[in-house]
């Protein structure tokens, strides 16, 4: 099974850069001119759980917020990457570790389904439609604005495309991004998958497919001559901004230490990444249905299992992120709830199925600083995003054909023959009005399980840069004087951000951070690092995500005395 992480509720916040290098590669057309200046007291790179969470706690403050996203849905996880499903842990409910926005957006969702868990799925507290994921959370956040008297301006369908320093270069000037819409006579937004629009999308030309509005963000009410006075925040999937300026970053697994014992590679790997999974969803039907092979099936078929003997079921992988089970249900029961009928509605996330491990140099999706320059993306105007197209036009294709394996497939590449059985009797759910918002029926962005991680500023012990590993987590109480000393809004948010929405970034007074927290953001200036790009290791974050009291403990809840877990990472095909 693919295990959910909670590290997209992560956000870097930042009030400027340093300037980033020249890099070779390709020429880049010019900025065409910019058609909307927008002020903002906050702006916000990505509309994902992250930049809700910052959102909404900043227009609960009064402040003007600036929110782009790439996609038309807020919430990232729960909404345009599909993933719709709340892995609240059990101590967690146990002792009621949640933030107040966490606890609203639950109460919102039942409130709407009028039932604890609409999808009777297994693997969650609380299983629901990506589409109402989206309208409750944007709702909240118009809540907020109305409670705090702050001013949302939404942004969807746009990305960042520059930056621009101040005379110091440290500190973010202007924001430049894009905005697309349809072109006259052209299809509706989310009919082609991200694979075929992305490159487009980071154009400043207008083409057959979008029209494009440029737009230059910037701090409200600033003097032309005065420093800018502002909070630029990465809440993107991937990091973009980390990259964009140039921030020191790594990617993939760390190498194996003293400090990351468990570590999967001995030199470290910056091409293997977790997986990341296109999600789709799936309905069960009282007939059978037409089940198409797509074309690119059989390069993928050799993949797709149900992993283990204990989960070799249709059943159980149906109910596994079942998301939508009308009543009444039937009386009997598959790992504790009903089994599926038609009506049903199935998420699939699976790690043998349409979860993509790429690994190597010509097939990772998140490129590294090296890629990054020789693809031209660091030179002026070059940014497109920060990704392999190619990578994420495979992993559409294995998603959709993993759904053919759930219905059609009889073979299963880890358990062998004579396990994996037809099930005709379901049907992909397409069409803009579908769960996922897509004609083609796959999530409007993949969901994403690991991203670029900055390198901190050296301290004690971290000579080559500060970095929160495995042993940090696994050995150490976080309420002695040194790391209290060290970065204690770090380590504190590290793990209230792990438990809901509103945890990290409550922006309460115009004090800016604590300069202690610049231990883990090198080259920032004034910034607060929290979650997905905090400089830490991939073993420290599965261990803490394994173990909740360590979690906790995080916090200053705690001792943390976990043993360490050896952790292995599967790459490739």
């Amino acid at each position: 099974m693919a295990t959910k992480l909670s590290r997209s509720l992560a956000i870097l916040m930042m009030a400027g850069f340093l300037l980033p290098k020249v890099a070779w590669g390709q020429i880049q057309p010019s900025n065409p001119g910019i058609d909307q200046t927008v002020e903002c007291d906050l702006l916000i790179a990505g509309g994902g759980l992250a930049g809700a969470a910052t959102a909404y706690e900043s227009l609960l403050t009064g402040r003007t917020v600036c929110l782009t996203e790439i996609t038309d849905w807020v919430g990232g996880q729960i909404s345009s990457q599909g993933t719709s499903a709340l892995d609240e842990r059990t101590t967690q409910r146990e002792r009621d570790f949640f933030p107040k926005g966490y606890i609203e957006f639950t109460k919102r969702l039942r409130e709407s389904y009028q039932q604890e868990d609409p999808g009777d799925c297994w693997v969650s507290v609380f299983c629901f439609l990506p589409s109402d994921g989206h309208a409750i959370l944007f709702d909240m956040l118009k809540d907020a604005e109305r409670q705090g008297d702050g001013t949302l301006k939404w942004f969807p369908n746009t990305v960042v495309k520059d930056l621009s320093l101040d005379a110091s270069e440290t500190q973010i000037q202007t924001v430049t991004a894009i905005q697309h819409q349809p072109a006259p006579g052209a299809p509706p937004l989310n009919t082609e998958p991200l694979s075929q629009t992305i490159e487009d999308a980071y154009r400043y030309e207008e083409s057959e497919r979008f029209t494009k509005t440029v737009i230059q963000f910037v701090p409200s009410g600033s003097e032309p001559a005065a420093a800018p006075n502002w909070y630029v925040i990465d809440a993107t999937e991937t990091g973009e901004l980390v990259a964009l300026a140039d921030v020191p970053y790594r990617v993939g697994i760390d190498p194996l230490t003293h400090y990351d014992p468990s570590s999967a590679s001995a030199e470290g790997d910056p091409y293997c990444t977790q997986g990341y999974t296109y999600t789709f969803a799936m309905e069960a039907t009282a007939e059978p249905q037409i089940q198409t092979m797509p074309d690119y099936y059989p390069q993928y078929a050799p993949y797709y299992s149900y992993e283990r003997e204990n989960l070799a079921s249709f059943d159980i992988l149906f109910t596994y992120r079942r998301i939508f089970s009308p009543e009444p249900r039937p009386e009997q029961l598959v790992f504790g709830v009903s089994l599926p009928h038609p009506g049903d509605i199935s998420m699939q996330n699976w790690t043998w199925g349409n979860d993509y491990r790429p690994g190597t140099a010509v097939d990772n999706l998140i490129l590294t600083p090296d890629q990054l320059q020789q693809t031209g993306q660091l030179e002026p105007n070059g940014w497109m995003g920060g990704l392999r197209v190619e990578s994420l036009r495979r992993a559409e294709e294995s998603a959709l054909g993993f759904y053919y394996w759930l219905v059609a497939g009889t073979t299963d590449s880890q358990l062998g023959d004579g396990v994996k059985n037809q099930y005709l009797n379901n049907r992909l759910l397409t069409g803009l009005d579908s769960p996922m918002g897509t004609a083609h029926g796959l999530s409007k962005y993949p969901y994403m399980r690991e991203v670029r991680r900055i390198i901190g500023r050296p301290s004690r012990g971290y000579g080559a840069g500060f970095t929160i590993g495995e042993t940090d987590v696994t050995r150490s109480d976080f309420t002695d004087e040194y790391y209290q000393s060290l970065a204690p809004e770090t380590y504190r948010n590290l793990g209230v951000s792990l438990s809901g929405l509103d945890a990290i970034a409550r922006i309460r007074s115009d004090e800016r951070p604590d300069p202690v927290r610049l231990r883990t953001a090198r080259g920032l200036s004034d910034s607060v690092a929290s979650v997905t790009t905090i400089s830490t290791s991939i073993p420290a974050w599965r261990l803490a995500l394994r173990k909740p009291l360590v979690t906790m403990s995080i916090r200053g809840c705690g001792k943390g005395k976990a043993k360490p877990i050896r952790f292995k990472f599967r790459c490739g095909r």
